[in-house]
């Protein structure tokens, strides 16, 4: 299935737009969409279980270089997009076209429920929270620091935390 959807983003940017790095927008793109849908597995899931799933960036970038590293090996080493096309050059137009139209929607789907989802992510994240500040004054904190009691001065702005 990967193969086919690679093919297909490869074949559309090196045909419609005579891009020279067809093969790398096929890459990113499928990649995305695999981790996308890898959150939309995963996140209901640890929600229902209920554990807190809250990686950092730097996880999910772990995991995205990851899945653009074995696609590389598989599509520029193991298989070529001369391959894929030898092996998908003969198909009939009502083939392709309806090919083309799942292609759309699978990476539709996979963005718009991957993207809910880290926004439902995102809502439980900031539900789940639990702040060490009880009261601070009305302007607003935007460095994340915490401050034992006292005035403090951050960035021009004055705020007050009680213990």
């Amino acid at each position: 299935m990967f193969s086919y959807i690679y093919y297909r983003i490869y074949s559309t940017y090196q045909i419609k737009w005579k891009s020279d790095i067809a093969g790398l927008y096929a890459l990113f793109i499928l990649s995305i969409a695999q981790l996308l849908n890898l959150n939309t597995v995963i996140i209901p899931i640890c929600y229902a279980l209920g554990i807190n799933f809250l990686p950092s960036k730097l996880s999910w970038m772990i995991v995205h270089i990851g899945f653009t590293t074995c696609n590389a090996i598989y599509f520029w080493k193991i298989t070529n997009y001369d391959k894929l096309h030898n092996r998908w050059k003969s198909e009939s137009k009502y083939k392709k076209r309806r090919n083309g139209y799942l292609v759309v929607l699978y990476l539709l789907i996979s963005f718009v429920l991957g993207l809910t989802v880290l926004h439902y992510l995102g809502n439980w994240e900031r539900r789940n929270t639990k702040h060490n500040i009880e009261k601070v004054s009305p302007f607003n904190n935007n460095l994340g620091i915490i401050i034992e009691g006292g005035l403090s001065r951050s960035d021009g702005i004055f705020f007050d935390i009680i213990r």
